[in-house]
C-alpha cells in the first residue's frame, strides 16, 4: 500500500483516541511518500503528524506543518515507531505536545529496529518527564538499544529541548 503526494489542508483536523495519525492510525508495512500534513491532530496515546503507531514501512519524504497534540508517545511525524520501520528526510514545523509524557519533534517513541535518518524538527516540543515514559526531546523521546537515528537535526532555541541522538 503507497500513499504518495496528499496534502492535508489546514483546515482539517483530525481526531482520534489510541494510535491517531493524521493519514494512518497503525501501519503494519506500506509506504507514506512525499505527503504534507498541515492539519491538526488530536489523540491520546502513540499521536504522529503522519501515523500513530508504524510497524514496519516507510514514511519517506514528508512534512508535518500541523499542531500535534496527545497524551503519551507523541511525535511530528510518528507518534511510535517499532519492528523494521524507517523514517527518512521527514521535517516537523509545527509545535508537538504530550500532555502526558514524552513528546518530540519526529518520533514519540522508538523500540526494535526502528530507524530514522535525515530528518529535521524546528517545532516546539513540549512534555512532562517520566523515567519509565520518556521526556521530551527535538527529534527521539524514547528508543530502544537497537534503534538507529542518524543524521538528524534541530534547532534548539525553536524546540526547546536537545537531543543526544541527534
Amino acid at each position: 500500500t503507497i500513499i504518495k503526494n496528499l496534502i492535508l489542508g489546514e483546515n482539517s483536523v483530525v481526531n482520534g483516541e489510541l494510535v491517531c495519525g493524521a493519514m494512518v492510525g497503525q501501519m503494519l508495512g506500506g509506504t507514506i511518500l512525499n505527503c504534507e500534513n498541515r492539519a491538526s491532530v488530536n489523540g491520546n496515546m502513540f499521536t504522529g503528524g503522519f501515523v500513530g503507531c508504524m510497524e514496519g514501512g516507510l514514511v519517506e519524504g514528508c512534512i508535518n506543518k500541523g499542531t500535534i497534540v496527545g497524551a503519551t508517545e507523541v511525535g511530528g511525524i510518528v507518534g511510535q515507531g517499532a519492528y523494521d520501520g524507517l523514517v527518512k528526510a521527514c521535517i516537523n514545523t509545527a509545535p508537538v505536545t504530550a500532555i502526558g509524557f514524552g513528546g518530540a519533534g519526529i518520533a514519540g517513541a522508538l523500540y526494535d529496529t526502528f530507524s530514522l535518518s535525515n530528518c529535521y524538527s524546528i517545532g516546539a516540543v513540549t512534555g512532562q518527564e517520566n523515567p519509565y515514559m520518556g521526556k521530551p526531546h527535538a527529534i527521539v523521546s524514547d528508543s530502544g538499544f537497537n534503534n538507529k537515528v542518524t543524521n538528524c537535526y534541530y534547532v534548539l532555541d525553536l524546540c526547546g529541548y536537545s537531543d543526544s541522538k541527534a
